[in-house]
């Protein structure tokens, strides 16, 4: 994960999935540590060649600000709020996103003695890996990379969702091809974020009903 952060910060997206591994005691928090050496040691090439500490260490945090959009050509909720109500929708939009992340945690949290199968760890990659790029602001197209590879494990462990992967990666499609296609707009972004909504919305409750259905007959079997 360190690793992957250092070549991209988009891999922050799945950060959420260390603290489920960490409750579920599938790994420790000593091992979290190593991230911290790791994300350290990349940059140690930079120090060595003259890049000063700041500049290596904390580059991300100047990219963070470089652009004031709410949206960066993404399919997300921010295609409904014009570009001029930035500064009134940007901290709004961080907060909206942090309790949307947090919640999907404290759920899987409350849940975590129900969360052994395989599906429900790909589903809780890709709602993390989708809602991220959703809600945040400014979000580029190329963001919902990871969610659309997400999109296709979720159809291979439920062949009941063949739609996930055709809505997801058909609204990386959308906003690719404003610039393979020279400017061409396949269709409207607010059309496509109200499918890839419903499409979260479903995964979501898929989560929900698995770990709660799980709960459920482990009630009924100690009655």
């Amino acid at each position: 994960m360190a690793l992957a952060v250092s070549f991209k910060l988009q891999a922050a997206f799945l950060m959420p999935i260390l603290p489920v591994f960490v409750f579920m005691k599938r790994i420790t928090l000593r091992d979290c540590y190593m991230f911290f050496a790791v994300y350290i040691a990349t940059a140690l090439p930079a120090l060595i060649a003259g890049m000063p500490v700041a500049d290596a260490l904390f580059a991300y945090v100047d990219q963070v600000n470089y652009f004031e959009y709410l949206n960066m050509n993404s399919v997300n909720i921010w295609r409904f709020v014009s570009h001029v109500s930035y500064e009134s929708f940007y901290i709004v939009g961080l907060y909206m996103t942090g309790l949307a992340v947090l919640s999907l945690m404290y759920f899987t949290y409350v849940n975590r003695e129900r969360l052994t199968e395989t599906a429900d760890f790909v589903r809780f990659a890709y709602l993390v890996a989708v809602i991220v790029p959703f809600m945040l602001p400014k979000m580029h197209d190329r963001y919902f990379y990871m969610a659309d590879v997400f999109s296709v494990a979720v159809f291979l462990f439920d062949k009941r969702r063949w739609y996930v992967p055709v809505v997801t990666v058909a609204c990386s499609y959308i906003a690719y091809a404003y610039y393979l296609m020279a400017g061409t707009v396949l269709i409207d972004y607010r059309y496509a974020a109200i499918f890839q909504l419903v499409v979260i919305i479903i995964v979501l409750r898929d989560y929900v009903v698995s770990l709660s259905s799980q709960v459920l007959t482990d009630e009924q079997s100690d009655i």
